[in-house]
């Protein structure tokens, strides 16, 4: 038993507090220490990245690994966040494939898509498979199920109405208004996208309702891809129009070509069974057309005379048109700034 003079003996000389000690030897005691059985446990920042071990750093000699989830995408560094100042980038394997975003893969939240290494454009389908795998639009997947992949050439493979040459986009260019009509795809006069030849696409405003439609103006960028076929011209002043006979005449800036043969005509309306006939006498300047005479006679001529004087814009497709009969411009012989269309 312990005597009164042991007791307070004891408490006169003093006891050891096992907080004041560093038990395990970490250079922090136990008033410190988080776990002072634990020696990789202890309250310093070695790494100075603002966390402790007793914070939670996994590795206090890395700056670069540390409980903190930047990103917020619910992964630190010290749990595999290989990029944490970006939440789509992180080890979770959200589509159990086996593979999370640090690991390369494309959309972890689609298993069908694989990984960058063996899909560099991520677009389902594999590069060894793909037509063209740094563009994720061309690929073989026929995502609206029509048979057609946009490898395969379906330029909207999310409709599976639509595959090919509508006009509708860039990417889904016809080689003319005619063809765009003949596939089906005419919605009416208007803009449409073209690319002749497979040139680079551009805008063209189709006149789809004179005669069956299908006309495609005379713009600069279509004249230098008019390939050999044959093709009629069509000159549209407001509401009326000259529509010429059939050729393998290629339109010139440049020169003139006579195109002798039955126009037909009409001052308004879609549709004629009025004509004229040609046997050509007179030329011009440019373009392509037909006069049976000067002055007063039947023609459909580029012209350039009087208020028309080289009035034309190759650009766009525009002409002065001489007419004097059977005059359904009402301006005059020669109407300024006709809008020459061809159809092949």
């Amino acid at each position: 038993m312990w005597s009164r003079c042991s007791v307070f003996l004891l408490l006169f000389v003093g006891c050891s507090n096992p907080l004041a000690e560093d038990n395990d030897g970490d250079g922090y005691t136990g008033f410190e220490d988080c776990n002072d059985k634990d020696p990789k446990l202890h309250p310093g920042d070695y790494d100075a990245d603002g966390f402790s071990p007793c914070d939670g750093d996994c590795d206090d000699d890395n700056p670069l690994l540390n409980p903190k989830d930047a990103d917020g995408d619910g992964v630190s560094t010290c749990y595999g966040d290989c990029h944490d100042s970006d939440a789509s980038l992180n080890d979770l394997d959200v589509d159990g494939d086996g593979l999370s975003s640090c690991d390369g893969d494309c959309d972890d939240s689609d298993p069908s898509i694989g990984a960058i290494a063996e899909d560099a454009d991520c677009d389902g389908t594999v590069t060894a498979d793909d037509c063209d795998d740094t563009n994720p639009a061309l690929n073989d997947r026929d995502v609206d199920g029509d048979g057609v992949s946009s490898c395969d050439g379906d330029c909207d493979d999310a409709n599976a109405n639509v595959y090919a040459g509508t006009g509708s986009s860039e990417d889904c260019a016809a080689g003319s208004c005619k063809d765009i009509r003949d596939l089906g795809y005419s919605t009416g006069d208007g803009s449409y996208w073209i690319h002749p030849n497979g040139i680079d696409a551009f805008q063209v405003d189709c006149e789809m309702t004179i005669d069956g439609g299908g006309w495609t103006p005379l713009v600069w960028d279509y004249l230098q891809h008019i390939t050999s076929e044959s093709r009629e011209y069509l000159y549209v002043y407001g509401d009326a129009w000259y529509l010429s006979p059939s050729s393998l005449l290629v339109w010139d800036w440049n020169s003139y070509q006579a195109l002798s043969g039955t126009y037909r005509y009409a001052s308004a309306g879609d549709v004629s069974t009025d004509a004229f006939t040609c046997s050509h006498v007179e030329d011009s300047f440019w373009g392509i057309g037909c006069s049976t005479g000067p002055a007063t006679r039947h023609k459909v001529n580029p012209g350039n005379d009087g208020s028309c004087e080289n009035n034309y814009d190759a650009t766009i497709g525009t002409s002065c048109i001489c007419q004097d009969l059977p005059d359904i411009y009402s301006v005059g012989a020669c109407a300024p700034n006709v809008q020459i269309y061809v159809r092949p």
